[in-house]
């Protein structure tokens, strides 16, 4: 069936459609590496870009910058630096840090460098997430090589003088996507993390080597100059390649088209009918990946532009009917044999069009012709986005086949108000600019609570050490527009980050995170609330909300539960036309605090669904659930969760009895996903879903002592099911903490 509209707008944005002419590069051969690290290469020679940095990262301790073309292979420059390393007179004994954006990159990272470094007995221990669990410090103090997000390298190092030994062998501190510095809350992360590692070397008195790679970008220098050599000062070294070093000449389109309205989900639906057009124009008849923003989008692309019969290898009735006409979509609520198949169908070329989330721009290696990411905007844990700089890299990255392309072509659809800003990331002219200002106060709170920053004068010097300190004296305009007052809008660059210093440490003493000393007023000391803040990865006004509840106030589980609800760490959760389904289940009877009228604030919509999770109200059975609606009920439960750690112990602090039970029970609930008081308490047991609770509590089997006091034929006997039963549940219930506590009004 043909799209009923395959216009293609234009005249559109093209870049680097002829790129220059790359010089001459004497290649390197893989038997230069040393012996042992040689088999780590599947191959003969490097190729450009590897070559000319291969001096510069086996030979040399030098900082380094390396800027270059996705796809031109700039990750081998990481390993020949961190086979350096490994090849130092206590390599044996040194630990090397990669930081990468994403839990993918991650992901990706560890699976490669786990199986080409067990060889040679070196383990790789991967760290993503929001916290800290209790075996994973001692993954690290085993592994020589750690995989981490800068999120997850931050939540570790806020206490690394706990761990002084393990921090002092880092010997190699690389960090890929170094562009992601643009992204304000993931960038500011990544200045805060680069500065406490300078901090934590100065102390333990070794050398650390910083090695950053990062896609073309026109202000390189400016990352150079920031990860200078210590204690020369010099700029780390630079390593600049332009699209001509790219294997494969990529040409880069980007179409804005007009749309009525500011709906995301009908800008995508009408891109449907375009997407033919542009295949035939662009494909030349050969491989194309679709990116598209959510599961359904790639089902409603993949239907507009074939339909067919059914594939025997295909099991997923949707996607039957497409792949035999050369279509088909891909994405992780797929099988995973039918993933598997289609990909070694696309992989074969007996399959020409895969419409797909961004599950395929890392990891899975599908390289197309033609790459299109259809609409700009996402749907990503719940929430709508904009694609990063990185996702769009990575996306562009797919196109062009080293091994039967001359050339690739790379096509971006997005809205014309947004063209321009597509227009700089693909031509590389996008300058990174820092983030940190934006997230300034918590990270500047972590340095006071590390007793890294004592005083005024030694946050400024840290400061100083930021890449904000680098582009503010470059670009004062940029900052003078975000997150400044009017009177530090009119300070040169140094004297407006001082002044934003002062105003940020005022809030944290006015916040109570932060106090001066009773016995020298220059002197900065960390008070418990700053430093659970801290500890639990809070922003300020949360820190300062859980600390600062008013002593006149009510503690009831209600008062709780609206308090966490408007902690900022939800602040991207938004309306998706789904105030019909939350109206319809504040009426439900497993509600227990309802809310007043209708649904209006997202505050309401997070508080519904905490409650609807708690009660055992599956979402599901309304109507207009959808996929997408169970995974940002899962990311609110996760989010809830810390925060109801987090306020046990900011009550702890207080010392207000009625608060302290409140958030207790709170957390409790949370923790075993259903009310602590509720007869299905016995839910939290592995072997024990909704359905079988209720069996149990028909046979007044409601608490976990009853079920422990239990024989294993008799749990089997009221649930109904056959042994081995009974012994797995109280195998299951032995994992659980048995405590007993009380608490006693002096």
């Amino acid at each position: 069936m043909q799209p009923a509209d395959r216009t293609v707008p234009g005249p559109p944005f093209v870049a680097n459609t002829q790129p220059p002419r790359r010089p001459q590069t004497q290649l390197r051969h893989v038997h230069e590496v040393p012996p042992p690290y040689q088999s780590f290469f599947p191959y003969k020679t490097f190729n450009a870009v590897q070559s000319e940095v291969f001096d510069l990262m086996l030979h040399s301790d030098r900082n380094a910058v390396v800027s270059a073309p996705t796809g031109s292979g700039k990750t081998v420059a990481l390993e020949l630096a961190l086979i350096r390393a490994l090849s130092q007179s206590d390599g044996n004994r040194a630990k090397i840090v990669y930081i990468a954006p994403t839990k993918a990159l991650c992901n990706e990272r560890t699976r490669d460098w786990s199986s080409r470094l067990r060889p040679h007995n070196i383990t790789v221990a991967e760290m993503t997430g929001d916290s800290i669990g209790p075996g994973q410090m001692s993954d690290l103090q085993r592994a020589q090589v750690i995989v981490a997000t800068p999120e997850k390298w931050d939540a570790t190092t806020r206490r690394w003088k706990d761990h002084r030994l393990l921090m002092s062998l880092i010997r190699l501190f690389m960090v890929d996507e170094i562009h992601m510095l643009n992204e304000a809350k993931r960038g500011a992360t990544l200045e805060a993390i680069v500065s406490r590692m300078r901090t934590v070397i100065s102390s333990s008195h070794v050398r650390l080597r910083f090695i950053a790679i990062s896609a073309t970008v026109p202000n390189v220098v400016d990352i150079a100059q920031w990860l200078r050599d210590e204690p020369s000062g010099n700029p780390a070294a630079v390593c600049q390649f332009g699209e001509e070093y790219r294997p494969v000449p990529i040409r880069k389109e980007v179409f804005g088209i007009s749309t009525s309205g500011n709906n995301p989900w009908f800008f995508d639906k009408a891109l449907d009918g375009m997407l033919m057009g542009y295949i035939e124009q662009f494909s030349d008849e050969k491989p194309t990946l679709i990116f598209c923003p959510t599961r359904k989008s790639t089902t409603s692309a993949a239907d507009a532009l074939a339909k067919a019969s059914i594939h025997a290898r295909i099991t997923d009735r949707v996607l039957k009917p497409l792949v035999l006409l050369g279509i088909g979509f891909h994405h992780g609520g797929l099988g995973f044999d039918d993933r598997r198949t289609l990909e070694q169908t696309f992989l074969q070329g007996h399959l020409l069009v895969i419409c797909t989330t961004s599950t395929l721009a890392v990891g899975v290696n599908l390289p197309a012709h033609l790459v299109i990411i259809k609409s700009t905007v996402q749907y990503l844990n719940g929430r709508q986005s904009e694609y990063s700089d990185l996702d769009v890299l990575q996306m562009i990255g797919r196109a062009g086949r080293p091994q039967f392309d001359v050339d690739g072509v790379a096509i971006i659809l997005t809205t014309l108000e947004r063209e321009s800003f597509y227009q700089q990331i693909v031509s590389g002219q996008e300058v990174i600019e820092s983030g940190l200002h934006e997230h300034l106060i918590e990270h500047l709170n972590a340095e006071v609570v590390l007793d890294s920053v004592h005083t005024p004068a030694e946050a400024m010097r840290w400061l100083q050490s930021t890449f904000l300190w680098v582009r503010i004296q470059k670009n004062p305009a940029y900052y003078r527009l975000r997150h400044v007052t009017q009177h530090e809008a009119g300070l040169h660059a140094e004297e407006r980050l001082a002044a934003m210093c002062q105003r940020n440490l005022h809030l944290l003493e006015e916040g109570q995170l932060v106090q001066r000393s009773p016995y020298d007023n220059t002197q900065l000391l960390s008070t418990e609330y700053g430093q659970l803040t801290a500890k639990f990865y809070l922003s300020y006004k949360t820190g300062v909300a859980l600390s600062q509840v008013p002593p006149e106030k009510s503690h009831t589980l209600a008062d709780i539960i609206s308090l966490i609800v408007s902690c900022d760490e939800f602040e991207d959760t938004r309306f998706h036309q789904d105030k019909g389904i939350l109206n319809a289940l504040n009426k439900h009877p497993t509600i227990r605090f309802r809310i007043k009228g209708k649904i209006q604030q997202v505050t309401d919509k997070i508080n519904l669904i905490i409650q609807a999770t708690l009660g055992g109200t599956p979402l599901t059975e309304f109507k207009a659930a959808t996929a997408a609606t169970t995974l940002e009920i899962n990311r609110i439960m996760q989010q809830a969760a810390r925060l109801a750690s987090a306020a046990v112990s900011f009550a702890l602090l207080t010392g207000r009895v009625d608060y302290i039970l409140s958030t207790l029970h709170l957390h409790q609930s949370i923790t075993a996903r259903a009310w602590y008081d509720m007869p299905g308490i016995v839910r939290q047991v592995d072997q024990i879903g909704p359905a079988l609770a209720n069996q149990l509590a028909a046979n007044d089997i409601i608490s976990l002592a009853r079920l422990r006091a239990m024989h294993p034929q008799e749990i089997e006997f009221a649930a109904n099911r056959n042994p081995p039963f009974g012994h797995r549940v109280l195998t299951a219930l032995a994992g659980l903490p048995d405590w007993v506590m009380n608490i006693q009004q002096l």
